[in-house]
């Protein structure tokens, strides 16, 4: 059996989902006045850890979600409070993504399969968890999140 082929509307919000979190990723950069550690190298670890999310988070979310979709872990992460993929998942993933272009090991449309389930998990989790106030990310609201209901609050 062949796999189903890529449509243009998946590529299309790809981009889209990929933008979102570059704007994002920008405005984070640009309002904090500390981005290192006096006690980890946080350049090297950092860097090793952007490689690792490229090459093992499509298998690893692949794994994760025969046992539990997107939206379920969503759903737990909104109910407990907690914030656990909102940036981290998405932004390490294709920064390790821009690293491997930028030095010329991969190309832009080299595991654009992967690329495109990765962010589509991360989209339905944003979803899910954001469901008390319908945006994708918290820019969307101007940086302000509410992940608990009203009446929780």
């Amino acid at each position: 059996m062949s796999e189903p082929q890529l449509t243009y509307a998946q590529l299309l919000e790809t981009n889209n989902l990929i933008q979102q979190n570059a704007d994002e990723t920008y405005w984070l950069c640009a309002t904090r006045t500390v981005q290192e550690s006096k006690i980890f190298p946080v350049s090297a670890y950092i860097l090793f850890s952007y490689l690792n999310c490229w090459y093992r988070y499509p298998e690893l979310l692949r794994k994760i979600e025969r046992h539990m979709s997107a939206e379920e872990i969503g759903d737990r992460a909104r109910n407990q409070g907690i914030k656990i993929v909102a940036w981290c998942l998405p932004c390490f993933y294709l920064l390790g993504r821009e690293m491997l272009i930028n030095w010329g090991v991969i190309t832009p449309s080299d595991g654009v399969k992967d690329l495109i389930y990765t962010l589509d998990f991360w989209k339905r989790f944003q979803l899910s968890w954001h469901r008390n106030n319908g945006n994708l990310i918290n820019r969307q609201a101007g940086h302000r999140a509410q992940v608990l209901p009203e009446q929780r609050l």
